[in-house]
């Protein structure tokens, strides 16, 4: 079944995007993840249209997920997708930078399938109920 709602999971953990796609199975959406910046780039632009949101880590292998906010907000097509940030890093920097850069939520790992479910309804309006 495909859904008209797109939510891209940027984390190179397997284990992390794993138990976020557990969290949202009921979710009307698609749950896809694209590991790093260049993925996001390449899987939004390939569906030819924007996502309805992005949970972004801040910490990937090769890449700071804060730069790559920074990117999203200064790109056109992708200024405007809700992002949500998640991270194990409660550094008072991250938090800043994030708002600098119009995170629409922060969300710390570990986190619960109602924390996340309550980030996502409040940045998007989707249809998250259970």
């Amino acid at each position: 079944m495909a859904y008209s709602n797109k939510i891209i999971i940027v984390e190179d953990s397997k284990t992390i995007v794993k138990q976020i796609k557990l969290m949202l199975t009921h979710v009307n959406a698609t749950v896809l993840n694209v590991g790093g910046g260049f993925g996001l780039h390449k899987e939004i632009d390939s569906y030819g249209h924007t996502a309805d949101l992005i949970l972004l880590d801040v910490n990937l292998k090769h890449e700071s997920g804060l730069d790559i906010l920074k990117e999203l907000r200064e790109a056109e097509p992708y200024k405007n997708i809700p992002v949500i940030i998640i991270t194990e890093s409660r550094l008072k920097d991250n938090v800043i930078q994030a708002k600098k850069y119009k995170a629409n939520s922060y969300l710390t790992k570990p986190f619960t399938k109602q924390m996340l479910l309550d980030k996502i309804a409040s940045c998007t309006g989707l249809d998250i109920h259970e």
